[in-house]
C-alpha cells in the first residue's frame, strides 16, 4: 500500500511540476497599481493558461477547450472586451469564432517595467505609469522589435530607456536613427548610437537641423558633380523621375550614415 501511495504521489508531482503556466511575476505584483482587480486578475491567469504556449494570441475555442467545453461566461466576456487588456485580432462570424491578442496587457507591464527600470520614486497610481517617458519607451519598444524582427535583449532595454531618460532624446530623433540604420541594412543598436553620437557632435538635435544637414550635404554632392561635368566628363542628362524618401535618402543622406561602425 505504502509503495502504491508513494508512486501515485511521485506521480501527482510530476504532473503538477510539469503542467505549468509562465505568469510574469510584474503582473502578480502590480496589477493593482494597473487597476486590475482580483477578479479580473484571476481571468487573466486563466487566459494565459488557455492560450497556446509560446503564442500570444488566442481564439474563444481555446477558452472553451480550458473550460472543459463550458460556454464562455460574462465575467470572461467582459475581460475579452476590455480594450486596455485584450484586443480582438480576427473574426468569423459564420463560425462564432474570434481571435484575440494580449498585446494590451503587455503594453501595459511594459509601461510598468520601464518605469520600475528607472530610478524614479515608488509607484502609486496607475496615471502615474502613464507618463509621457514610459509611454514612449512603450512606443519604440514595439517599434524596435517590428525593426529588428527579433525580441530584444536586456542590455539593449537598458540602452533604449537610457536615451530616453538619462540622454532625454526626443522620440522622433531616435525614430529618425532607427530609419537610418534599417536602410542602411544595419539592425544594431550599436549603429544607431553611432549615428545619434554623431548628430550630437554636430549639433543636432531636431528633425529640422537633420534636414537641413541632409540638404547640405546633397547641395555638396551636387556641386561636385557640376565641377566633374565643367571638367570635361561625359554625363547622362538628368531625368525627372518621383522618387520616395527612402529612395532620395539611400542614394544621397545615407552616404553620411554608410561609413559608421557595424556594430556588434
Amino acid at each position: 500500500m505504502s509503495v502504491r501511495k508513494n508512486r501515485l504521489e511521485r506521480q501527482f508531482y510530476e504532473t503538477i511540476y510539469s503542467d505549468t503556466v509562465v505568469v510574469p511575476n510584474i503582473l502578480l505584483r502590480h496589477h493593482v497599481d494597473l487597476e486590475i482587480s482580483e477578479s479580473e486578475l484571476i481571468i487573466l491567469l486563466q487566459i494565459i493558461a488557455a492560450k497556446p504556449k509560446g503564442q500570444n494570441t488566442f481564439t474563444t475555442a481555446d477558452i472553451t477547450a480550458y473550460f472543459d467545453g463550458k460556454p464562455i461566461d460574462h465575467n470572461i466576456e467582459r475581460v475579452l472586451q476590455d480594450k486596455n487588456l485584450v484586443s480582438q485580432v480576427t473574426s468569423s462570424e459564420q463560425e462564432e469564432q474570434f481571435t484575440y491578442s494580449l498585446s494590451p496587457l503587455y503594453d501595459r507591464l511594459l509601461e510598468m517595467w520601464a518605469y520600475l527600470r528607472s530610478n524614479l520614486p515608488g509607484v502609486s497610481k496607475a496615471s502615474t505609469v502613464q507618463s509621457k517617458s514610459t509611454t514612449n519607451i512603450s512606443k519604440l519598444y514595439r517599434l524596435f522589435q517590428e525593426e529588428f524582427g527579433r525580441p530584444l535583449s536586456p542590455k539593449e532595454d537598458e540602452q533604449l530607456v537610457a536615451w530616453v531618460d538619462e540622454d532625454k532624446l526626443p522620440a522622433d530623433i531616435l525614430e529618425e536613427a532607427l530609419k537610418r540604420a534599417v536602410l542602411q541594412g544595419k539592425r544594431t543598436f550599436a549603429y544607431v548610437d553611432a549615428i545619434l553620437r554623431r548628430w550630437q557632435q554636430e549639433g543636432i538635435s531636431t528633425l529640422e537641423k537633420i534636414k537641413e544637414s541632409d540638404n547640405r550635404f546633397d547641395g555638396s554632392k551636387t556641386k561636385a558633380k557640376n565641377h566633374t561635368a565643367f571638367a570635361g566628363s561625359k554625363s547622362k542628362p538628368a531625368t525627372s523621375k518621383k522618387t520616395s524618401y527612402n529612395q532620395v535618402y539611400s542614394k544621397s543622406s545615407s552616404a553620411f550614415d554608410a561609413n559608421l561602425p557595424e556594430g556588434e
